[in-house]
């Protein structure tokens, strides 16, 4: 039974890792988005879109997103302010800033705040936006993995427990 166990648990770390990366793009210009969403999917990912802070958090109660990538400037809700909500939402998630626009006490917020691993400047090159967006996946899928193998050890540690407290009372009986 425990055979079966492990089997299984292999299986669903390989559906786990085999599957589509899922990426949150947030913007408030609908030609970045098009241009996020033509580039991550033609790599094969799989893109959801908000042009608001407030709706990117909704989405990310309904959905478990590997990468966020967000712009700065936006009305309603700056970029520092949701990466930081978002990092509180869902902290394994990746955290990508994406703006044209250079201020370093909103960029120092979003590193401080917000927990982001990576900072592209618009407009970005192709190569080096799959590149982060591709480590970024890598780290949260690691760190996914992590937890698991974590929860693992733990159960078997806590059967190896009761097993050995189960041999020592059948010991003392016998003697």
């Amino acid at each position: 039974m425990a055979g079966f166990t492990f089997m299984q648990k292999t299986s669903e770390l390989e559906e786990f890792n085999n599957r589509p990366a899922h990426i949150l793009c947030l913007d408030d210009e609908a030609s970045v988005l098009k241009s996020l969403v033509r580039l991550l999917r033609m790599n094969k990912f799989n893109v959801v879109v908000s042009t608001d802070g407030h709706d990117a958090l909704q989405k990310m109660t309904a959905t478990q997103f590997d990468v966020v990538i967000s712009d700065m400037r936006m009305p309603k809700m700056s970029g520092a302010e949701f990466l930081a909500k978002a990092k509180k939402l869902a902290p394994d998630t990746q955290r990508i800033l994406l703006t044209g626009y250079s201020d370093l006490e909103s960029t120092v917020s979003a590193v401080n705040d917000g927990g982001i691993n990576a900072y592209i400047q618009k407009p970005w090159q192709n190569s080096l936006l799959l590149s982060t967006v591709t480590d970024s996946v890598e780290k949260y899928k690691l760190k996914k993995q992590n937890q698991r193998l974590q929860q693992q050890i733990t159960k078997q540690n806590s059967q190896l427990k009761e097993l050995n407290n189960s041999l020592e009372q059948r010991v003392e009986k016998r003697t």
